[in-house]
């Protein structure tokens, strides 16, 4: 579980740099998840994300990073479940569809910055 977690970091890490390089990416990425119910599926992946950091942190005994890396990234996703689909849809629309280059930079940042610490703390 814990190479399983280190693995997902390292994907995270792979798609945020991939974001910070290729602005059409993250265009590309909003409109994949606005198609069909696309939005449910990607946040039942991060509730299993978060399992899955959560265990492997149980499991190593990593500080306390990990674990609230994991909680906050299951509330995400059971955050998409308690709001209305259309909601979603439009605030990935803001935020995603056309972000300006310090944005797109920020939000590639993130991914970057929670794959590191999970890396470094398991």
């Amino acid at each position: 579980m814990v190479l399983l977690a280190k693995l997902i970091a390292i994907a995270l890490i792979m798609m945020g740099c991939a974001v910070v390089l290729k602005r059409k990416l993250l265009e590309k990425a909003a409109d994949y998840v606005k198609a069909d119910s696309r939005v449910y599926i990607i946040a039942v992946l991060r509730i299993v994300i978060g399992v899955i950091f959560i265990i492997a942190a149980m499991m190593k005994s990593a500080n306390w990073i990990v674990p609230v890396l994991g909680w906050l990234i299951i509330m995400s996703g059971a955050f998409v479940f308690a709001i209305d689909k259309k909601k979603t849809i439009a605030f990935v629309d803001k935020i995603f569809a056309h972000p300006s280059p310090m944005i797109q930079r920020l939000i590639g940042t993130i991914p970057i910055l929670i794959g590191v610490l999970v890396i470094s703390a398991l």
